[in-house]
């Protein structure tokens, strides 16, 4: 409502179908203007296999990517191929005695981050109304309509932008062919009238 536009409720999640036992590829494509986004998808660990369409080594398991603004990310998602696969000793602990062979559904996450170094302001002063967080949802099932139980991450595993590595090496000149001068001044514009 900020922006000047009705925030409608009732508005479905969006519902990914996922088989068990496939593999998923999933482009991640951050789209703002100003914010980034964290990714996550409960009780699911992924490798990043590309990024801004160039082909990475895959990396080691994570469960988090950080998106900068206009970046893309694919990721290669193995889904579960049963209950307790991907759960921590604690959550199979607590299901001794059950018999679950369902697989359920799972919440896919993303987080805007808020605050210095993300946004202009201080992570206290977030305005009236504003949600850093966007749910997705990932089922197992189909036709299933009730929204997950799943919990977030409660320790991140990423890997730094800079720590990926090209499937292809990149060698770079070591000494320039020509030389290009770029001169240009920044200046404040008059607000625009209209």
């Amino acid at each position: 409502e900020a922006a000047g536009f009705e925030c409608g409720a009732g508005r479905p999640l969006p519902r990914f179908q996922f088989v068990p036992g496939k593999k998923y590829l999933l482009r991640l494509i951050n789209t703002s203007a100003m914010a980034a986004f964290k990714v996550s998808i409960d009780g699911h660990t992924f490798q990043v296999v590309a990024s801004d369409a160039d082909y990475l080594k895959p990396s080691t398991l994570v469960n988090s990517v950080t998106i900068n603004v206009a970046q893309r990310y694919d990721i290669l998602v193995q889904a579960k191929s049963s209950p307790s696969q991907g759960q921590s000793q604690s959550q199979k602990q607590g299901q001794t005695g059950k018999k679950n062979t369902a697989l359920g559904s799972f919440w896919l996450r993303v987080h805007s981050p808020f605050g210095l170094p993300w946004t202009a302001r201080e992570a206290d002063q977030v305005p009236a109304g504003f949600n850093p967080d966007a749910l997705a949802i990932i089922d197992y099932e189909s036709g299933a309509t009730a929204d997950p139980t799943t919990s977030a991450w409660t320790t991140e595993v990423a890997i730094g932008e800079f720590d990926y590595n090209p499937a292809v090496p990149v060698v770079l000149p070591t000494t320039p062919d020509q030389r290009i001068i770029v001169e240009f001044t920044l200046g404040v514009l008059a607000p625009n009238p209209t």
